[in-house]
């Protein structure tokens, strides 16, 4: 294969009209040999190497619009363009990267946590909690809805924006996920291509 940069509908497409095969490099971001240097090692990563991922080729067996199907077993799931690359020799796919948050989102949620303290809404909180009850919540929903700002409840995507809230509530800056930031590295693959027997 020449080596340069394909495009996602590319590869999608050369693996639906050739055999094409990955063998593992990088599972969630580390290398077989920083997996292994790692004394307090994931439980997961440690039985990905024993299931042999990172010295065996899998054949791509079905390709759908958002993931291909390995050896007919598991599934990986290809995220957008802009969050995987492929040269001809490795597949590469990283997280959705992290953005600030703009002044207009910060100013939204400094407004949504003045009236979340107020008392009238902490003893509508409570209430809600012993009644199982969901005002509180929707009026939430409605606040972030009328601002169309859906994304800060960070459920769900709009303009491929969505809040994390582990992030936000940890106090970070950066805790906004936006599919047009390319994140870290996730998985990387050596890809072999072959034609079909």
């Amino acid at each position: 294969m020449v080596k340069r940069n394909y495009t996602r509908a590319e590869f999608m497409k050369l693996a639906k009209v050739k055999k094409v095969s990955l063998r593992t490099f990088r599972l969630l971001g580390k290398t077989r040999e920083e997996i292994l240097a790692d004394p307090d090692g994931n439980s997961f990563e440690m039985r990905r190497i024993s299931e042999g991922v990172f010295d065996n080729f899998r054949v791509i067996t079905d390709v759908r619009t958002k993931d291909i199907r390995l050896d007919g077993r598991s599934w990986l799931d290809l995220p957008l363009a802009s969050q995987m690359e492929f040269d001809g020799e490795r597949l590469r796919v990283y997280e959705i990267g992290l953005d600030y948050l703009t002044e207009v989102e910060r100013n939204t949620l400094v407004e949504w946590e003045q009236i979340a303290s107020t008392p009238e809404h902490i003893r509508q909180a409570d209430i809600d909690i012993m009644t199982d009850g969901g005002t509180t919540y929707w009026e939430k929903v409605s606040f972030f809805e009328k601002k169309g700002m859906l994304h800060l409840l960070g459920y769900e995507w709009v303009g491929g924006r969505k809040l994390d809230n582990n992030l936000f509530n940890a106090q970070k800056a950066a805790c906004v996920r936006d599919t047009s930031v390319r994140g870290e590295l996730k998985f990387e693959y050596d890809v072999k291509v072959e034609d079909h027997v």
